[in-house]
């Protein structure tokens, strides 16, 4: 074992015997830090970083255990074991697994200086106990010791719960109203209920005169659109009666110039004035043939597409052969 800059040694070389090796010297001479060097290896103790050397910054141990060289290094930053070319960061007062299989070393193989030799002074249980280290049987010590500590924690648990359990008892006697207030709340939420359910269909029925609103509107618009075509029918009706009308007089006055002409002629054949009458009675039944169809106009407005139809294709008429003024009145149409 190697030791460098641990308590009192700065550098120092130690060869162990294969079996049993005996450090013997003058007081304050190290021989105690040497064990806690080896220690330190073994068993990641002692902790902090008190042990380095006074004006040294790091204390390292390197250890040749079972044809393997272990390093235990702490100071400068680090704390650290080395296996090989391995690093292993030493956390708390833990060996890391790795390490403390190589070394395969406990507390139970150093002895101390005044400590009894082969544990002869000590008492049953402490030799069972060191002699369960060894061989690993100290696991049985640890797990009944954890066993009675869970079974005292959970009777804590249980005696706690006992009390809380009491106590809510209690409480629940006190409490007894509590099932009054619940069936009362239970009504008020059935009203609560009943009362959304009628809010909803008063606001249902509320968007339903909305939209029946809408609609009225609507009828009375079309039904004003309706008047307003009317009277367009209406008007184009006169139209179409005053154009009848101003065609039957100018036939009429073609009729009478024609007659006049002939007036003052000689007095013609009287086979010329029968021909005259008889054009004077078909020129009659087609007057009476242009009323019955005013009237058969006038009769048929329950077929109202068909009129507008006939309106606008008259109208178009009406102005294209009056040239866009009143043959009347003979101002314009526009």
């Amino acid at each position: 074992m190697q030791i460098t800059n641990f308590q009192k040694h700065e550098n120092l070389r130690v060869d162990f015997d294969p079996k049993i090796t005996a450090i013997v010297g003058p007081s304050d001479t190290g021989k105690s830090a040497i064990i806690r060097a080896l220690r330190w290896v073994i068993s990641n103790r002692p902790l902090g970083e008190q042990f380095i050397r006074w004006g040294s910054k790091k204390a390292e141990v390197k250890a040749r255990i079972n044809e393997k060289t272990i390093r235990r290094r702490r100071g400068g930053g680090e704390n650290v074991y080395e296996l090989g070319d391995k690093k292993f960061e030493a956390f708390g007062n833990n060996v890391p697994p790795e390490i403390g299989k190589s070394i395969n070393l406990a507390d139970a193989n150093i002895q101390l200086q005044h400590e009894f030799p082969f544990w002869m002074s000590l008492s049953s249980w402490e030799f069972a106990k060191e002699l369960n280290k060894i061989t690993n049987l100290e696991i049985i010590d640890e797990v009944t010791s954890k066993i009675a500590s869970i079974i005292r924690q959970l009777n804590a648990e249980k005696d706690v719960v006992q009390q809380r359990l009491e106590v809510q008892k209690e409480k629940k006697d006190s409490l007894k109203f509590v099932v009054i207030v619940d069936r009362e709340l239970k009504a008020l939420e059935d009203l609560q209920t009943a009362f959304s359910e009628k809010q909803e269909k008063i606001d249902n029925l509320s968007k339903l005169l909305d939209n029946l609103y809408l609609l009225n509107r609507g009828i009375i618009t079309k039904r004003s659109k309706k008047l307003q075509l009317d009277g367009i029918i209406e008007q184009g009706e006169k139209v179409i009666s005053l154009r009848k009308k101003y065609n039957q007089l100018r036939d009429l006055v073609d009729c009478i110039e024609e007659l006049a002409k002939k007036a003052n002629k000689k007095a013609p054949d009287i086979s010329k004035l029968e021909e005259l009458k008889s054009a004077w009675v078909v020129l009659k039944e087609k007057i009476v043939k242009l009323i019955d169809e005013i009237r058969e106009a006038k009769a048929g407005e329950s077929c109202h597409t068909r009129l507008v139809a006939e309106l606008k294709k008259s109208k178009e008429t009406f102005e294209r052969e009056s040239g866009g003024v009143c043959p009347l009145c003979g101002n314009s149409l526009t």
